[in-house]
C-alpha cells in the first residue's frame, strides 16, 4: 500500500462473481448496501483503484472517449463540473456508480457529489465529495472506488431488529423469519436498477410489487419551468409507493432543477439527473422517483 500526501490510493482485483457474493453475504445486515450479482462463472479480470476519502478533492482524470466509472459509498447525485459544455461530458448516475465519458480533453474543473441523506429520505443535506475531474487522452480507465470510513447511513427505522435480535427471537419462538422490510431508499435504488440499469444487475424484491397508473399526462408539474411530464411506472413496499416520472426540457435555455418545485405530497423527490440542457438535445430528458403515503394519483395536487 503506498500513502502519497493526503490521501492514499492502492489496486485490488475482483476474481469472481462468487467471490463477491461472499463478500456481499458477509454484510448483509446492511439493508442498503451495493448491489452484488452472484455467479459460479468467472469473469474477466477488473482492477479498481481505490481512494480514501478524507475531505481533500480527489482528482480524477478520464480518457477521452472512455467511460470511467467512479463507486461511492452511497446512492449519489452529480452536479457537472462548471464550465465543461454538455456534449465535452456525459453522466449517468445509477444508484452509488458515477458513469462518466469525456468526448474532448478539458482542463481540471471541480465535480460535486452529494450523497443521500437517509434522516430527511432525499439528497438534501446529504455529504458532499469533491471530485477535481479533468480528461486527456492518456487518463485512467479503471473504476474509482471512493472508500470513506466515516460514513454512517442514519436510517431511523426502529420496526426492523438487528440481527442478533433476530437470532434471539427466532431461536426462543421457532417462529418463521419476517419479510425484510422496504425503506424509501429501498423503493428508490429499486426503481432506478429496473428503469437504467442492465438486466442481470436489476435486482428482484418480492416485497416490491407494480400498483397500477390511473396517470398518463402530467401539466404543470413543476413550478416555474416549461417541462413535460410524463409517469412510466409505480411500484408499492413498504406501506409506501414509489413512482418513476420522465421529465422533458421544452425550453432553448439549461434548466437546474428543484426537486422541492415537483407538485403534490411527496415523502421524497430523487432526480436521476439535476440539470436538462436544451430542448432536442440527448441531456434534455431525465427521471424523478416521487415516494409517497399513497398511490401516486391520490398525492397529486396542483
Amino acid at each position: 500500500m503506498l500513502v502519497t500526501g493526503k490521501w492514499f490510493k492502492t489496486s485490488f482485483i475482483t476474481l469472481t462473481m462468487a467471490t463477491a457474493a461472499a463478500i456481499a453475504t458477509a454484510s448483509s445486515a446492511d439493508p442498503v448496501g451495493p448491489v452484488i450479482v452472484q455467479s459460479d462463472q468467472p469473469i474477466e479480470q477488473t482492477a479498481f483503484e481505490r481512494i480514501f476519502w478524507n475531505k481533500t478533492p480527489i482528482p480524477v482524470t478520464l480518457t477521452t472517449n472512455k467511460e470511467r466509472l467512479i463507486h461511492f459509498p452511497d446512492m449519489v447525485r452529480v452536479k457537472p463540473p462548471e464550465g465543461i459544455k454538455a456534449d465535452q461530458l456525459k453522466i449517468t448516475v445509477i444508484d452509488n456508480v458515477a458513469y462518466l465519458k469525456a468526448s474532448a480533453n478539458f482542463k481540471t474543473s471541480r465535480m460535486r457529489v452529494q450523497a443521500f441523506n437517509h434522516s430527511l429520505g432525499s439528497f438534501d443535506g446529504g455529504k458532499v465529495y469533491l471530485i477535481d475531474l479533468s480528461a486527456t487522452r492518456h487518463g485512467g480507465t479503471e473504476p474509482v472506488q471512493i472508500i470513506d470510513k466515516s460514513y454512517k447511513k442514519t436510517i431511523n427505522n426502529p420496526s426492523i431488529p438487528s440481527a442478533s435480535q433476530s437470532q434471539t427471537v427466532s431461536s426462543q419462538t421457532n417462529a418463521v423469519t419476517p419479510p425484510v422490510a422496504v425503506n424509501m431508499v429501498d423503493l428508490v435504488r429499486f426503481a432506478s436498477q429496473q428503469l437504467y440499469a442492465p438486466e442481470r444487475l436489476a435486482q428482484k424484491n418480492p416485497n416490491i410489487f407494480r400498483t397500477p397508473l390511473r396517470v398518463k399526462k402530467l401539466p404543470l408539474f413543476y413550478r416555474g419551468g416549461e417541462l413535460d411530464a410524463t409517469p412510466l411506472v409505480s411500484w408499492k413496499g413498504g406501506g409506501l409507493y414509489v413512482t418513476a416520472v420522465k421529465i422533458q426540457n421544452k425550453t432553448n435555455i439549461t434548466l437546474v432543477l428543484d426537486p422541492r418545485k415537483f407538485r403534490g405530497q411527496w415523502r421524497s423527490r430523487t432526480l436521476q439527473h439535476t440539470v436538462l440542457n436544451q430542448y432536442q438535445t440527448a441531456t434534455d430528458t431525465t427521471t424523478v422517483y416521487l415516494v409517497s403515503d399513497r398511490p401516486f394519483h391520490e398525492s397529486l395536487w396542483f
